[in-house]
């Protein structure tokens, strides 16, 4: 019994760490460290290309706007003009219609002359004799 006491105050060499297991201790270890360096730096590469992408597409939307908006005013401007055309423009086929309801029968008009800007109207014409001629006239 006594040898086993004895066995526990003998100190023992330690157990010796193969130098390879302590080559790759330190390999992962800088690996490790260069690993974290490297998220790092990639996070940050990540929000300044986020920040850039922001502000680009803030830009584009700007332009965007900036097209959509002068085309809408070329097109407001476009129905301006054409409502105010639409407002000015005389039908003229209602004359015609006049015409057809207020010719006498015997009456050829021969020719037609139709100024719009100033309504005036130039017709000449033929009739068979003058009493028709005179039935035109009292129907004007």
């Amino acid at each position: 019994m006594p040898q086993k006491g004895l066995t526990k105050i003998i100190p023992k060499p330690k157990p010796e760490i193969p130098s390879f297991f302590n080559f790759l201790f330190w390999l992962f270890l800088i690996l490790l460290i260069i690993l974290g360096g490297f998220s790092f730096f990639l996070q940050n590469q990540v929000s300044d290309l986020e920040t850039k992408k922001e502000e680009l597409e803030r830009e584009l939307y700007s332009q965007t706007q900036k097209e959509v908006e002068k085309r809408l005013s070329k097109t407001s401007e476009k129905i301006e003009d054409f409502s105010e055309l639409l407002e000015k423009h005389k039908i003229s086929s209602k004359f015609f219609e006049f015409l057809k309801d207020f010719c006498h029968p015997k009456v050829y008009l021969t020719s037609l002359h139709l100024n719009n800007k100033d309504f005036l109207v130039e017709l000449s014409g033929k009739t068979e004799n003058f009493q028709t001629l005179g039935q035109q006239i009292l129907i004007f």
